[in-house]
């Protein structure tokens, strides 16, 4: 899996860099401190038939703005998953967000075990948005907050809920996308011919398993089939 962080601070992009390393064994992380340089990346790794699996990208750069670099970004590929990094947990800024597509918003003071559930939540097709935005009811939300309430889907609400909310366990703490491999898990296929079936790459299901195996708390794929099984999720 290859990820991409934009971000001016080396010491901020390097602790989350080693964060990521436990996403997936071959996770490859690439670097860039500005958004010329980040879009100098993007280009060369297209031309070199090497897909980014995701974009960290921070909305406070020196010469952009995240959600700008975001839409050039956009322009080179479309279907490139983003999720804008900030200190800042803004409602106006969080929804500005979703609208010109981003796959979610990350605040940095997240854990790295709410970033790494939020990162493949993304890469399962999900939109992460920040819990305590989730949290509130329509009734305690300002005008602003409303139309942001209002634009997000309750499907995304739960599965947002389901992958930051470490207290409380789901019945089945797994995404569809999840669910999707590990029935293919327990036919037996391999990697590879996973993505194949599923159209997606094989080291975005190198995440999906590491994250079926967490969540289901087994070490490897069988004993993930067989639980599965007893679940009645597959």
């Amino acid at each position: 899996m290859n990820i991409l962080i934009v971000d001016d601070h080396s010491l901020f992009r390097e602790g989350l860099a080693m964060v990521l390393q436990t996403l997936a064994d071959n996770c490859i992380v690439f670097e860039a401190q500005d958004g010329d340089e980040s879009l100098d990346i993007l280009r060369d790794k297209i031309r070199d038939n090497i897909d980014i699996d995701i974009i960290l990208l921070d909305y406070n750069l020196p010469n952009y703005k995240g959600i700008e670099l975001m839409v050039k970004m956009k322009e080179i590929d479309s279907s490139l998953p983003i999720a804008i990094l900030s200190g800042e947990n803004n409602s106006e800024l969080i929804q500005l967000a979703l609208k010109s597509g981003a796959s979610g918003f990350i605040t940095k003071n997240s854990s790295s075990d709410v970033m790494l559930k939020a990162i493949g939540l993304i890469l399962s097709g999900g939109i992460y948005i920040p819990p305590d935005i989730l949290n509130v009811t329509p009734n305690d939300l300002s005008s602003t907050n409303n139309q942001l309430f209002n634009h997000i889907s309750t499907d995304i609400l739960q599965k947002s809920n389901a992958a930051t909310n470490s207290d409380s366990k789901a019945a089945h703490p797994l995404t569809p996308r999840q669910i999707d491999v590990l029935k293919q898990v327990a036919l037996g296929l391999a990697n590879k011919e996973i993505a194949r079936v599923l159209d997606m790459s094989p080291s975005t299901v190198k995440v999906h398993i590491a994250a079926i195996l967490r969540e289901l708390d087994v070490k490897n794929r069988t004993q993930a089939a067989g639980t599965a099984q007893q679940l009645g999720l597959i």
